[in-house]
């Protein structure tokens, strides 16, 4: 939600910009807001679906940039010559809003952000909304002891980030993290 805000409000606070270079800094401030989005979007929308249909999620959501940037470029190509390139870019900025609107009415907040938190009913709720949106009943293991780290007879308390960041360590983990990490950095520059 606030990487979304940050871009809307930066990108249209750039199409009133009188120079090159305060347009390169409320550009920049805009820069920071996306790349909260870039990381923060994929696994809000993941972390809510099914296992079994992330794949096609995470496809749909790389289909979504794809739509939006050519959305943006055909909206550029009709209007920047009669409307003027401020104007475009208000348009495109504004087009945020109802993503905003959205996320703060219908999507939950992120379950993990929550248990990270420690704030373990408001991620049992969370989750809960996410079982029913899915059409699924709530796993047996997943319950306040377990959140708060009390082993109960259902299976093992949840792992801490700290244990979780020494697992990438492992040989498995970094044969397939360094790939991808590279894979992602090289078409970074292609978009």
């Amino acid at each position: 939600q606030i990487s979304l805000t940050w871009c809307v409000i930066f990108g249209f606070i750039s199409s009133y910009a009188k120079t090159v270079h305060e347009f390169a800094i409320w550009r920049l401030l805009l820069g920071v807001g996306y790349g909260g989005n870039l990381v923060c979007a994929p696994p809000l929308l993941l972390e809510s679906v099914p296992s079994t249909s992330r794949g096609l999620f995470s496809a749909l959501e790389g289909i979504g940039w794809f739509i939006g940037s050519s959305f943006s470029i055909l909206l550029a190509y009709a209007y920047l010559e009669t409307k003027g390139w401020a104007w475009v870019i208000r348009v495109i900025s504004l087009i945020g809003i109802p993503a905003i609107i959205g996320l703060l009415f219908y999507a939950p907040e992120s379950i993990r952000f929550l248990i990270l938190r420690q704030r373990y009913e408001e991620a049992m709720n969370a989750f809960q909304k996410v079982c029913k949106a899915n059409s699924k009943p709530v796993p047996a293991y997943f319950t306040l002891e377990n959140l708060k780290g009390k082993p109960t007879e259902h299976g093992r308390n949840i792992q801490s980030p700290k244990t979780r960041l020494k697992q990438l360590k492992s040989q498995s983990i970094l044969r397939t993290l360094i790939p991808l990490t590279l894979i992602w950095f090289t078409q970074s520059f292609g978009s």
